[in-house]
């Protein structure tokens, strides 16, 4: 009978402890969030960031170069670029903003961040990427989504196509190629392309803006492109100009 009541009496106390560790952990758990302000973050964006490491040796890298491989849709497309200055109205009538990229002449698509590599790897990059085979790819900018900077602090606002396949495929054939060559790839391609518009902070109404355009797509088609080169520094790549594979 004695062993009995001792093993309840254990029982007991083991629950009790569970529960207060539980108790405490589910506390942390909500003052770390409330500290950083993780618990004021939208709801519908991406939690991934494209860019490279704040700093590359701490990231576990020898190399500290950072750069990257963008489409540039100003001045080429002017529908696009209308579209994007009435869309940056709206979002700067919504709330405080932090940036706006500039339609006429700053919209673009970043297509690959190139993280952390040294300057004899940047250099056999670029070489690679001269004689990569790829075709021009046809992007329809027609939706809108969010995602969050690697700080938790700045919010990307941006137009987007929603078919992301062909552009996906692309960076996989970079990466491949690159692999191919013995070139380390630190950072694949994993966030969805798009076109930034604006930056703003965890105040801003993000959701609710969102959910508009989204819900009144009809009249937020940003247009159509065809991507046929991208840039890294001054440096110019071009598709290959058969036709039949757009």
């Amino acid at each position: 009978m004695l062993t009995s009541t001792s093993t309840l009496f254990q029982r007991a106390i083991m629950k009790v402890f569970m529960f207060s560790t539980r108790a405490f952990v589910i506390s942390a758990v909500i003052f770390v969030r409330t500290a950083v302000g993780l618990d004021r973050l939208p709801s519908t964006c991406e939690p991934i960031d494209g860019d490279c490491p704040d700093d590359c040796r701490a990231a576990g890298f020898s190399g500290i170069l950072n750069f990257v491989a963008s489409f540039h849709i100003s001045p080429n497309y002017p529908a696009i670029q209308e579209q994007a200055e009435r869309a940056e109205t709206y979002i700067k009538s919504q709330g405080q903003v932090q940036s706006v990229d500039n339609p006429a002449a700053g919209l673009h698509t970043s297509m690959f961040y190139f993280c952390c590599h040294t300057l004899p790897e940047k250099i056999k990059i670029k070489e690679t990427l001269a004689s990569m085979t790829w075709y021009p790819i046809p992007v329809h900018y027609d939706s809108f989504a969010c995602n969050l900077d690697h700080n938790n602090i700045t919010i990307y606002l941006h137009g987007l196509p929603s078919n992301q396949t062909n552009l996906f495929t692309w960076a996989a054939n970079v990466e491949s190629t690159l692999h191919a060559a013995g070139i380390p790839v630190n950072h694949p391609r994993k966030s969805k392309f798009h076109m930034t518009l604006a930056r703003v902070g965890q105040d801003y109404p993000v959701d609710n803006v969102v959910s508009y355009f989204l819900h009144n797509a009809q009249y937020w088609d940003f247009g159509n492109a065809v991507i046929t080169e991208f840039r890294i520094d001054n440096d110019t790549f071009r598709a290959h100009t058969d036709v039949a594979k757009l």
